[in-house]
């Protein structure tokens, strides 16, 4: 609605032929290369393709392999990737190695590149070597975001927890219940817990069972944290 006239049409139509036929001349020598099926595409070769193999993962150890090295580069087009599988090889201490076989799987959690714990499996642990280890770990899940990944640093979660998180002022109270007093109107008022996890200044805890419901610890109450005297009812604002 626009255009006054066919022939601002034509000039525009023009235009953009003359812009599409720049762009095709500058792919001037291109060519195609095939591939035998379909895969995840990664955009860098680094020589390490023809190296860290399924079948160097058989038998790996952790002098072979903190000794690998990639070999010269085959391409500078990128790589097709097959399978949704994906490893990582970690040297650890034996004793840690030990532990993780036992677990058969852990969260791991990438120091960079990536920022999401990722669940993989145990595959392999190694023969002890001068007191390590080789462990290998797998997963199928975010290869195409993790495929130009290499050098890593890595946290293992053997274990979580999950609870409340109050500050460090657990009581026990004249019956030997543990809990914490949090604030009630004007008054303190104590919550029997079930302690989940204690953390350095904090602890995760849980609701004690069986207690009436104006006792019970909720999400959002003020938990009182002070080394003075506390007694349930004591006037504190």
């Amino acid at each position: 609605r626009a255009y006054t006239s066919s022939q601002e049409i034509k000039t525009e139509i023009a235009a953009v032929q003359d812009e599409i036929d720049s762009l095709q001349a500058g792919l001037t020598g291109a060519t195609d290369i095939p591939a035998p099926r379909a895969g995840t595409y990664s955009a860098v070769c680094d020589g390490y393709e023809s190296v860290l193999t399924e079948a160097f993962l058989e038998d790996v150890t952790p002098g072979k392999l903190n000794g690998v090295k990639a070999a010269a580069e085959q391409s500078n087009v990128g790589k097709l990737i097959y399978g949704d599988t994906w490893y990582y090889a970690v040297v650890l201490p034996e004793e840690q190695a030990a532990e993780l076989k036992t677990m058969g799987s852990i969260n791991v959690r990438l120091a960079k590149g990536f920022d999401q714990s990722i669940r993989m499996s145990v595959v392999s642990v190694s023969r002890e070597e001068n007191g390590q280890a080789a462990v290998v770990l797998s997963s199928t899940r975010y290869l195409a975001q993790t495929t130009l990944l290499r050098h890593q640093a890595a946290d293992a979660v053997l274990h979580t927890y999950q609870g409340l998180r109050v500050p460090d002022a657990l009581r026990v109270s004249a019956d030997g219940t543990t809990g914490v007093y949090c604030v009630d109107g004007e008054n303190a008022s104590f919550r029997p817990i079930e302690l989940v996890y204690q953390g350095e200044g904090y602890a995760l805890v849980k609701p004690a069972e069986g207690v009436r419901d104006t006792q019970t610890l909720r999400s959002g109450d003020q938990v009182i944290a002070t080394s003075g005297e506390l007694y349930d009812g004591k006037v504190i604002r």
